[in-house]
């Protein structure tokens, strides 16, 4: 389904309210989880980025992708956001408490090292003696990890 003069396009199983919801507001940050899988699924994290940066905001289904149970759906989502620290790295470091927020909430470890890895990629210095607490604590030695190579990251940010 393609949305007439946007840049918007759904594949697969389609939610009919999702997509009267964005038509009438033209905002993409009302795309949902599924749409925006399906994005990353395509092979268009780059596109999705600069969505984002288009709309000034990390869309809310986004978090949702990035704290997914499933690798390979986290990493079409992490894809994305490398995207954006480089296209946008202001918005990508307004990311940073909700990155944090996925860190802490995080039931797997898998989630939670990602979550610190792209901390890390935001250059938010401000964040390096929380990250670095975090692998001085972290039970997980890939946790562990994560967050020392996200502190190293934060610590050397111009």
């Amino acid at each position: 389904v393609l949305l007439e003069g946007t840049d918007f396009r759904w594949t697969g199983k389609v939610d009919a309210e999702e997509i009267l919801s964005v038509a009438a507001d033209r905002d993409p940050s009302l795309l949902g989880p599924n749409t925006i899988r399906a994005m990353l699924g395509e092979g268009d994290a780059r596109r999705l980025a600069q969505m984002m940066s288009g709309a000034n905001v990390l869309f809310p289904a986004f978090y949702k992708l990035l704290a997914h149970p499933m690798w390979s759906v986290r990493l079409g989502a992490m894809a994305a956001f490398e995207h954006l620290v480089e296209e946008d790295p202001k918005l990508a470091a307004a990311a940073a408490e909700k990155l944090w927020e996925l860190y802490e909430t995080a039931t797997d470890d898998g989630v939670a090292g990602d979550a610190l890895y792209l901390l890390g990629q935001t250059g938010r210095k401000d964040f390096a003696q929380r990250v670095r607490r975090a692998a001085e604590s972290a039970q997980s030695p890939d946790v562990r990890e994560a967050a020392a190579d996200a502190a190293d990251q934060l610590e050397a940010a111009g």
